[in-house]
């Protein structure tokens, strides 16, 4: 584990989407709520909520607004959050539950960090947790990139968290900041094309990140 420091939170930050799981919780909310509509016969949100897939897939939206589509439409009913715990408990991350255990037997703290939406990332994590939010139906907070590396450190009051876990690029300020500054930033599971990007970041960019992985085959 990472020696003490006086800047260094014995806290582990792990990401959702992707590490902690190993799929995306956006997905799953969505194929979630797609049932309950159609069990529910609720032919018009439905579509809606289709007819918004398409439109962000060919790029005529954006990702928040689909997300605001989705929250209306779908919202976070306790059948649809069941579903969505249901189906996520399935595809968790063996390794990164171990190494959450192994965290929390040595002391640490644990963080969950996520750009998924709050209203039904609480349902996937029980502890404390940075994550995007919305008010009156809007995404006011998106945690993400830079946004999310400025959360934790004001979850932690501005000390570098130990560790941190992420299977993507888009968590490159927190784990640059978080091996910059003594701690240890772990790349879970990665993509050919992900190990690909940070074994290929130029001198100016790079630091040290460890590996954790679900399975042994080689990357």
């Amino acid at each position: 584990m990472v020696g003490r420091h006086e800047d260094i939170a014995r806290v582990a930050v792990v990401d959702l989407d992707g590490t902690l799981l190993r799929a995306n919780s956006f997905r799953i909310y969505v194929r979630c709520g797609l049932r309950v509509l159609a069990r529910r016969r609720k032919a018009v949100s439905l579509l809606r909520v289709l007819y918004g897939a398409l439109r962000r897939k060919s790029g005529l939206i954006s990702h928040n607004r689909y997300r605001e589509i989705c929250a209306r439409h779908i919202g976070f009913g306790p059948e649809v959050l069941r579903a969505v715990a249901a189906e996520a408990a399935c595809v968790r991350s063996q390794a990164v539950a171990r190494f959450i255990e192994e965290c929390r037997a040595e002391g640490y703290g644990v963080l969950l960090a996520t750009a998924a939406l709050e209203a039904y990332a609480a349902v996937l994590w029980e502890g404390p947790m940075v994550a995007s939010s919305m008010k009156h139906g809007i995404v006011v907070d998106d945690c993400r990139g830079a946004r999310k590396l400025e959360l934790v450190l004001e979850a932690l009051g501005g000390r570098t968290p130990a560790y941190m876990l992420s299977d993507h690029r888009a968590d490159l300020p927190l784990l640059r900041h978080v091996a910059q500054h003594g701690g240890k930033a772990v790349l879970v599971n990665p993509s050919a094309a992900e190990l690909r990007f940070f074994r290929e970041l130029e001198p100016s960019e790079l630091f040290d990140v460890e590996l954790l992985l679900d399975s042994s085959e080689p990357l």
